[in-house]
């Protein structure tokens, strides 16, 4: 039987200088991190109001950015209307430069940059945000068309108003 001394056993084995291993998965491992903090600036995207929001609210901007994890999706927009309302719940689709539909977002009151919650009062500004995880759009977008989500009320003249609908894939089960 041979017996082998560890030295031996080391210089066969390439690990002759095992703290150069150990120097080079650190620097994996700092890389990755790194890496997995990088995020794109935030784009700012054109915002086409639908008319069942004028006089209500005002869009002041709305941007996307993107990171290696998902992306967020941000609307900045102020209540001009007279009342506060509880309720406030916005539909965007965005579309890229050719007009292609881009993705589909949801946007509701109590989820702000601020952490605001409550009331939507008037002249009050919240960051509306609607984030993704591990979803991107495969073109750029550059517009939004932004609706209002509200239930439908009856008017003076009996006619329903609101509600606007949100456009999407069904699927019924026999």
């Amino acid at each position: 039987m041979i017996c082998e001394s560890e030295e031996g056993v080391r210089k066969r084995a390439g690990l002759r200088r095992p703290h150069i291993t150990l120097w080079v998965l650190l620097g994996c491992f700092v890389a990755a991190t790194c890496v997995s903090a990088i995020s794109l600036e935030p784009e700012s995207v054109k915002v086409q109001v639908q008319d069942e929001m004028a006089g209500l609210w005002v869009v002041h901007e709305a941007s996307i950015q993107e990171n290696n994890i998902g992306m967020d999706t941000v609307l900045e927009i102020e209540n001009v209307s007279a009342v506060a309302t509880v309720d406030a719940a916005f539909y965007g689709e965005y579309f890229d430069g050719l007009d292609r539909f881009c993705f589909a977002a949801l946007f509701a009151q109590d989820e702000n940059n601020e952490g605001r919650t409550g009331a939507f009062l008037p002249g009050a500004v919240r960051h509306l945000r609607s984030g993704t995880f591990y979803i991107h759009p495969v073109s750029r977008p550059v517009r939004l068309k932004l609706h209002i989500l509200s239930d439908p009320r009856e008017d003076d003249q009996g006619k329903i108003r609101g509600g606007a609908g949100v456009l999407g894939a069904a699927t019924a089960a026999a």
